[in-house]
C-alpha cells in the first residue's frame, strides 16, 4: 500500500478515526482499546464459534467430504488445540 492513502483502508487500530469526537480522545481510545481486550480474550473468542455451532440452523444439504477437508480440520486441532497458547479454551465448553 505505497504510496496510497490510508483512508477506506479498514485499518482501525492506528488511533485515527472517520469522526469528530465529541469526547476527550484519550478517554475515546481507551475505551476502544479495553473494547478489544474483552472481544480478543481468548475465552470470549473461543466462545462465539461454540455458541454459533449450537445455534445454527444449517439447510438440508449434503456436505462434500475429502481427504483435503480432513487434513484442514487436522491442521486446526494440532495448531489450536494442542500447540496453542490458549488451547484449553479450544475443546472446553465455557
Amino acid at each position: 500500500m505505497t504510496g496510497q492513502s490510508k483512508s477506506g483502508s479498514g485499518d482501525n487500530i492506528d488511533g485515527t478515526t472517520n469522526i469528530v469526537p465529541r469526547m476527550d480522545r484519550v478517554i475515546l481510545l481507551e475505551g476502544y482499546r479495553c473494547i478489544l481486550e474483552r472481544l480478543y480474550a481468548p475465552k470470549a473468542y473461543h466462545h462465539r464459534p461454540r455458541t454459533f455451532l449450537k445455534e445454527f440452523k444449517a439447510p438440508g444439504f449434503r456436505s462434500y467430504r475429502n481427504w483435503m477437508n480432513f487434513r484442514v480440520f487436522l491442521r486446526s486441532v494440532l495448531r489450536l488445540g494442542i500447540l496453542g497458547r490458549e488451547r484449553e479454551q479450544y475443546c472446553h465448553p465455557s
